[in-house]
């Protein structure tokens, strides 16, 4: 409040300065008076106040209501399925077209043409001519470089051609397709649609040798899926829901058992050796198992619940499928008796802690009773020693001077010897220098 003051009245009035009050333009000698005469003359009502918080209050409620959009007519709507059923038959007519120009190139060459298993430049020659007949090469000058891996092509990096597509590619990027693989996809012509003939009838019909079928990535992966789907077809034709879910029973409880055997030993020995490196290695292995406990007991409850409406509980099929889901329940439950409980990692710590502190503390007593034993072993020692020169002063020497200034060098090499194992707590090699000692010093 105290300071200049222009006038409200005239903008060219003069400047007044002192403890002026800001509504009345009255001049206050002090300051404590002028806070006297504002608080007297010009009280200050709250109602204003009041009423913003209030308007204030209103609009934070209306904000923090949940924002809910008026119900929308439903405007013009069009169906795109008609269009994606379209799109995902030129594709699947694609991908079944191409497949069959590959599996009728693929017996051609299995089943025709000359022999790879014959010897000599001839037939070498003959069998290259026949694989470039059934679909044109790619020209080497047209492709400088690998299309898979980008590296360029030299005397370290030779070019391979696709049997299957005619594409270029190096060595480290071709497959070579195994000649099982092959025949799960291709049979002899003479064998096809009819299921008689063995194995050795078939093979006995190649042209090709092993490890002579180049194909690229490409072509691997067509003729790959086009067998997986194959196999999925004919696993669905030929196995009931039941026998596929009790197969994928058998494969979970065939990886549920190493899994718990080794959660088990890796609790013991964390249990045992209170080696806190191993928890959390441990506590997920835990969760593996129980996922692996978890998607057993789903699948006998799908197994239960096949046809569980319609069929006749009393059937043999029910019964079955009852039986399954209680082998299922009796595995569990052995198993869950099985499974120790993983301890708390606080607990385990302080655990640990404790065995290391009462560790220390053996090894301090240890070496306190090995330093103690060493200083008897020296007095021992040295009252030997001195008893040793005593009498040696009373009779003389029998031993020649040489001898005895050779038996005191080395007397003194002992010594020096015994204090270096004393400063690095050698115990054990103190007391050895130390008979070594007493026996120079009885000579």
């Amino acid at each position: 409040m105290f300071g200049r003051h222009h006038s409200v009245e005239h903008e060219d009035a003069a400047i007044r300065e002192g403890f002026v009050c800001p509504n009345c333009l009255q001049d206050l000698p002090s300051a404590q008076a002028l806070l006297d005469h504002v608080e007297s003359m010009h009280p200050v009502s709250h109602e204003p106040v009041a009423q913003s918080h209030g308007k204030a209050a209103a609009h934070a409620e209306e904000y923090e209501r949940p924002l809910v959009w008026p119900e929308q007519k439903l405007g013009a709507s069009r169906s795109h399925k008609l269009a994606f059923r379209k799109k995902r038959k030129q594709r699947t007519d694609f991908n079944d077209i191409n497949a069959h120009q590959l599996i009728t190139r693929l017996e051609k060459l299995l089943f025709s043409g000359p022999s790879a298993r014959a010897t000599g430049k001839a037939g070498t020659k003959a069998r290259k001519e026949f694989e470039r007949s059934l679909v044109p090469w790619v020209e080497d000058a047209l492709v400088p470089a690998c299309p898979d891996c980008g590296l360029g092509f030299g005397m370290m990096r030779r070019r391979h051609h696709c049997r299957l597509c005619g594409a270029v590619m190096c060595s480290e990027c071709c497959n070579i397709m195994d000649l099982k693989v092959a025949l799960k996809l291709a049979q002899p012509p003479a064998l096809q649609g009819s299921q008689q003939g063995g194995n050795a009838d078939v093979e006995s019909q190649l042209r090709v040798a092993d490890e002579s079928l180049r194909v690229c990535n490409y072509c691997s992966q067509q003729l790959q899926s086009t067998l997986q789907r194959k196999t999925k077809q004919s696993k669905a034709v030929q196995e009931p829901p039941v026998v596929q879910l009790y197969q994928q029973l058998k494969a979970l409880m065939k990886e549920a058992d190493p899994l718990l055997d080794r959660y088990n030993r890796l609790v013991h020995r964390l249990v045992s050796d209170l080696d806190m490196s191993q928890y959390e290695a441990c506590a997920a292995l835990r969760v593996n198992v129980l996922k692996e406990f978890e998607k057993i007991d789903t699948t006998t409850k799908k197994i239960v619940s096949i046809n569980a409406k319609d069929a006749d509980p009393k059937s043999d099929r029910m019964k079955v499928q009852r039986s399954i889901r209680y082998c299922a329940v009796e595995y569990l439950q052995n198993n869950m008796f099985t499974l120790q409980s993983l301890p708390k990692k606080e607990k385990l710590q302080k655990a640990a802690d404790a065995k290391a502190k009462q560790r220390a503390e053996k090894e301090r007593r240890r070496r306190e009773e090995a330093a103690a034993r060493a200083e008897q072993e020296r007095l021992r020692r040295e009252q030997a020693a001195a008893k040793a020169a005593a009498s040696k002063k009373k009779r003389p020497s029998s031993q020649p001077p040489e001898i005895v200034a050779l038996l005191e060098q080395q007397r003194q090499q002992i010594v020096g010897y015994i204090r270096q194992a004393q400063q690095a707590g050698k115990m054990d090699e103190v007391e050895m220098l130390q008979r070594q000692l007493s026996e120079l010093e009885l000579l």
